[in-house]
Parts: C-alpha cells; sequence; structure tokens
C-alpha cells in the first residue's frame, strides 16, 4: 500500500481550532510545501513570462478565500495565526498570510530555507514571537476631531463593523497606520485630534485600555508644515 505524499495544512488548521476555541490564544504554523491535501489545498500558479506585465498582480492577489474565511472565524474566538514559511520552491504568500493578516498575527517568511545560514535569524525570531508583551482579546477603535475622518486602515487586523479593528493578539511588535481625510470649512479650531482607544487583557487576566492622543496644529499655509 503505498503512503501519500502531500501537506494537508487545511485539516491541521481545523483541527488546532477545535482545540483552541473555547480559550482562545496563539497559533504557531510552520509550514515547509505548498498545502496539496484536503480543505485549503493550492494549485502551483507561479507561471514563468508572468512578472512583469499586465498579469503579475494576479500573483498578489488570494487564490482562494478559504484562509480569509479560516481567518475570520479564528478572530471571532480570538485566535492568532503566527505563521513560519520555509518552502524550497514556491510559497502562495499571498494566500497564505490571510491567516495572520486577518487574526493580528505576523508572517515570517524564509525562502529556500538552510539551518545554518537562517537558523540564526528563525531562532530569533520564534524566541520574540513566544516571549514579548502581548495583550489578549483586544479591540481598538480609532476618533478624530470634527472635520477630520479616518478613510482607511493599515495593517494585520479584521474590521467589525466600520472602524472597530478586532485583534486576537496585540503585541509589542505590532503596528497599525490610517489615513485621514480632511472635511473642508468643518474644522473650525486652530488644532485637531486623534486618539486611539485599545482594550485588551493582559496576560495576568486584567482587562485594561490604553488611551493615546495626539494634537496637531491647523494651518492654511503649506509652507507651515515644513
Amino acid at each position: 500500500m503505498k503512503s501519500a505524499a502531500g501537506s494537508a495544512l487545511g485539516p491541521a488548521l481545523s483541527a488546532a481550532y477545535h482545540v483552541m476555541a473555547h480559550i482562545g490564544g496563539k497559533m504557531c504554523v510552520f509550514q515547509s510545501n505548498l498545502p496539496s491535501l484536503g480543505a485549503g489545498r493550492l494549485q502551483h500558479r507561479e507561471v514563468k513570462g508572468v512578472a512583469g506585465t499586465d498579469k503579475e498582480h494576479t500573483l498578489l492577489a488570494p487564490q482562494i478565500s478559504w484562509y480569509k474565511d479560516q481567518a475570520v472565524e479564528f478572530s471571532k474566538r480570538q485566535i492568532c495565526v503566527e505563521q513560519f514559511l520555509f518552502a524550497a520552491q514556491y510559497t502562495d504568500v499571498a494566500t497564505l498570510g490571510g491567516l495572520a493578516k486577518y487574526t493580528g498575527g505576523q508572517v515570517h517568511y524564509f525562502p529556500n530555507f538552510q539551518a545554518a545560514v537562517d537558523g540564526p535569524l528563525f531562532a530569533t525570531e520564534l524566541r520574540r514571537s513566544l516571549t514579548r508583551e502581548t495583550g489578549w482579546e483586544a479591540v481598538m477603535r480609532v476618533r478624530a476631531t470634527r472635520g477630520v475622518k479616518v478613510t482607511k486602515f493599515y495593517g494585520n487586523f479584521f474590521i467589525r463593523g466600520q472602524d472597530l479593528l478586532a485583534l486576537p493578539n496585540a503585541d509589542a511588535d505590532a503596528t497599525f497606520a490610517v489615513e485621514l481625510a480632511h472635511e473642508q470649512n468643518m474644522i473650525t479650531t486652530n488644532q485637531v485630534s486623534v486618539q486611539s482607544a485599545l482594550l485588551y487583557t493582559t496576560s495576568n487576566g486584567e482587562r485594561r485600555i490604553r488611551v493615546t492622543t495626539v494634537v496637531a496644529p491647523v494651518t492654511t499655509d503649506g509652507a507651515d508644515i515644513c
């Protein structure tokens, strides 16, 4: 009887989800092959001659929505996914990365991993991932002065509603960016404020809120900004 060779990442994720769903936390995924068996299997789609053409953007978009859909379910259960990718050949980071993107995790990519060369960096990043200060079951909202509105958010999270960022993990290395737009004639003060509020649980089980406020002057002369 011949044994099947392949990678069943999807079923493994589903099993881990059922183990963790009642408590949440961080799931570390170590992947060295393109998933080829069961749910979430992917096709090799790196084609010569596509790079530099008008079709190149297709390689930067997810191949299937399965990983994003799973990540959304993970986020609801406060599960963060941290990914370590080591494949020697094609790795569909655009698709697999959805797990970390929508759960507040990170992707650590080691193309053509060689222990002698990449081992120390991998060990450092894994150690940092497991020991850094982390907030659990977090949500964050950003507010601004009347006349200024947040138009886009950038980072790894899942947006609930219009402006509530869901973060199963909010660690010390996480960075988020927001894009602001102002409405003409709506700003009537000489200063505007932007405030973020992060609600999270510490590793000791304490529920806390961290508020950060930035105040900036308003001017009608662009030269004043320089």
